[in-house]
This record gives structure tokens, C-alpha cells and sequence, in this order.
């Protein structure tokens, strides 16, 4: 594997095909791919990489790829996933939505609220809150608390009622 191959199969796989479709060479060479960068850090990588995600979790391959996106400063990775935030696959919106609990940057608040309005982004909406919260602690923006606190008067995801709960008091500044 070289960068050359690397960024290739990544340009051609925007995003890769869901678990039912994809073969066993296209997450092995995906597998590769995200070795290579994480081994080779490239800049390059970090747009087609966010990209790539397919729905469902790549057999595992796909929970991997913050170890790729941890080589770079969060200023790095962050327009990045904020695009990846609005994409139009499902796969990638979901894999961004847990990522951008890594960045707590509060650039990415209108991305994640647009999120937990959409209901076919209910299965990301808990990584939605997360990234909220981990924005609020380290910016307590009004706005952001009354995202979240709005979001579980809504939800019956007991998940994400849990998680509300649990920082409730300290959303409402009690």
C-alpha cells in the first residue's frame, strides 16, 4: 500500500456500499487503507476518509478509523466532519455525529441540532446529545442547553433520557 493507492480506493468509494453489499476485498483493502494513514499521517486522507463511511459498521473496520483521525489537531478534522455531519449518506452522517464527540467545537451546533430533527438520524441522536453536552461543558452556550433539554422532552429513547438526565441540573446551571 502507498499514498497514491490509498487516496485511490478512497476517491473511489464516496461512500463505501452498506455491510450487505460491500466484499470481503473492499473492507480488507479499506482495513489497509486506514493502517496506512494511521501509520502515514496525510492531511489528504481526512475529507475522503470521513467520506467513506457505508451504513451499518464495516464489520468492525469502521469504529477504528478515530485512531486516523486522532493524528490530526481538531482544527484539522473538524470542517471536515462538519461537512460530514450534512452529507446526504446516512453512514456517513452517523459515523461524523460520533466523532464530533471528539472535536467539542461549538462550530458544529447547528449540524448536530439539524440532526436531532431529522428521524431518520435517530439511531446517531445519542451521539448528537453527547457532542452537545461535551460542547455545553467546555462552552455553556444557552442555546446549546436548551437544544438538549428541548431534545429529551421529545425523545423516549431511554438511552438518551438517561444520559439528559444525568446532566440536567447542570444544563439548567443549578
Amino acid at each position: 500500500m502507498n499514498i497514491y493507492e490509498a487516496l485511490e480506493f478512497l476517491k473511489k468509494h464516496q461512500p463505501l456500499p452498506t455491510d450487505e453489499q460491500i466484499s470481503a476485498n473492499e473492507i480488507d483493502t479499506f482495513n489497509k487503507v486506514m493502517n496506512y494513514f494511521i501509520d502515514n499521517p496525510d492531511e489528504r486522507c481526512i475529507p475522503l476518509m470521513m467520506n467513506a463511511f457505508g451504513d451499518e459498521d464495516g464489520f468492525g473496520v469502521y469504529q477504528l478509523c478515530d485512531d486516523v483521525f486522532n493524528k490530526y489537531e481538531p482544527s484539522k478534522v473538524m470542517p471536515h466532519i462538519k461537512l460530514a455531519l450534512t452529507s446526504e449518506y446516512y453512514g456517513v452522517r452517523y459515523w461524523a455525529s460520533q466523532w464530533a464527540m471528539d472535536i467539542n467545537d461549538i462550530g458544529l451546533f447547528p449540524e448536530l441540532k439539524l440532526m436531532l430533527q431529522n428521524p431518520i438520524d435517530e439511531e446517531a441522536h445519542y451521539y448528537c446529545v453527547a457532542a452537545l453536552m461535551d460542547i455545553w461543558n467546555k462552552i455553556p452556550e444557552t442555546e446549546v442547553s436548551d437544544t438538549i433539554i428541548h431534545f429529551g422532552s421529545l425523545s423516549t429513547n431511554p438511552d438518551i433520557l438517561e444520559l439528559i438526565e444525568e446532566h440536567k441540573n447542570v444544563l439548567a446551571g443549578l
